[in-house]
């Protein structure tokens, strides 16, 4: 970015990031002469630990969801180094949503994720992506795939699959077989990715187990 301050003074800032793959973000600030003044930089809401450095100096003050303002005399090739919190989310929905409940969505930075049959396994069996359940207390996985989508990150999570005993659509209660319950590593997408390979089921809400 150019711009100029009040008093005429040329200013460019410059941002480097992988964003949103990664939370490193680094901003250098040139003033075309030394000048005080104030850069304002917002961390996110999702960002519930981050840290800001000015040239390797840790600034105090980052609160989720607010704009952080660093008043300070800047010089050419000062440095803003900021480090956001990456750590996947599993979110539940207020009880009122009736469709979502007992079921979570992944949130990773601002990116929130889904499952599409086509990233699962068993997904060459007549399933319903409802048969999938996650274990809510286990740990998500993160990594970068370049081959997917142009190059997304995936994410994996631990869970079963539940393969039920009875294939009719309707039979009587006392009939009926408990399911089988296999593990299985559940595959997620970025959400704003799917449907670019082929026509496959969706989900975003995910049902859960408290394992």
């Amino acid at each position: 970015m150019n711009w100029r301050l009040p008093d005429g003074n040329g200013l460019s800032i410059q941002q480097k990031t992988s964003y949103p793959w990664n939370g490193e973000v680094k901003i250098t600030v040139n003033p075309a002469t030394p000048a005080e003044f104030t850069v304002y930089v917002r961390i996110p809401g999702w960002s519930q630990h981050s840290i800001v450095k000015v040239n390797g100096k840790e600034v105090s003050g980052a609160r989720p969801g607010e704009y952080l303002p660093i008043r300070r005399r800047w010089s050419a090739n000062d440095s803003i180094e900021l480090s956001f919190d990456m750590t996947t989310r599993l979110l539940e929905s207020n009880p009122a949503v009736a469709e979502d409940r007992g079921r979570v969505a992944f949130q990773r930075g601002p990116i929130v994720f889904c499952m599409e049959r086509l990233d699962q396994t068993k997904q060459d069996q007549d399933l319903d992506l409802s048969n999938y359940a996650v274990d809510l207390r286990a740990t998500t996985t993160a990594r970068f795939d370049p081959q997917l989508l142009d190059g997304v990150m995936v994410l994996e999570h631990p869970g079963t699959i539940s393969l039920p005993a009875n294939q009719k659509l309707y039979f009587a209660a006392n009939d009926a077989a408990k399911a089988q319950e296999l593990p299985v590593t559940v595959k997620l997408i970025p959400y704003y990715a799917w449907a670019n390979r082929a026509p496959a089921a969706m989900q975003v809400w995910i049902p859960f187990r408290r394992v």
